[in-house]
């Protein structure tokens, strides 16, 4: 498995960082790092998808698991 971080950016980052903090299922592990700023968070995911993909699969995830998933405008990039 891999590690990589991935950035959190949203104005309501709450919703995102009590979703993600030690979030797991079949192919992703999360913890949240580090909060740096009121909409910036950092957290360490570990997978076995690519990176390319990843991206991608937390973002899905977020909007098809969470009930504010659909309705928040926010960003994840993968380091």
């Amino acid at each position: 498995m891999n590690t990589y971080v991935a950035e959190l950016n949203c104005a309501q980052l709450k919703q995102l960082v009590e979703f993600f903090d030690n979030y797991q299922d079949d192919n992703i592990k999360c913890t949240i790092k580090e909060n740096v700023s009121k909409i910036k968070a950092t957290m360490d995911v570990e997978t076995s998808l690519p990176k390319d993909k990843l991206e991608s699969y937390l973002k899905t995830t977020f909007k098809n698991k969470s009930k504010f998933g659909m309705a928040l405008y926010f960003a994840i990039y993968v380091k």
